[in-house]
């Protein structure tokens, strides 16, 4: 997996935004949410590789297509 993607993860895991998430559930919530930043934010990727660090700007922006993603995952 791209470094981009890891860090996203290792961000998601450690800020809570899975601790609702039934363990069993947590593979397809990375799966479906990677395809969802794909889809709707794909720079976020970009950006965090140029940046090389999460920045407020950064954590802003994962947090609101968080946000998003969460309130429709199932």
């Amino acid at each position: 997996m791209p470094i981009a993607k890891q860090i996203l993860i290792i961000y998601v895991g450690t800020n809570g935004f899975v601790d609702h998430i039934p363990v069993e559930a947590i593979k397809k919530y990375e799966e479906e949410l990677i395809a969802f930043v794909e889809a709707k934010a794909p720079d976020l990727f970009d950006e965090i590789l140029e940046r090389r660090e999460i920045t407020d700007e950064i954590k802003g922006k994962i947090n609101k297509i968080l946000e998003d993603f969460n309130a429709n995952f199932k």
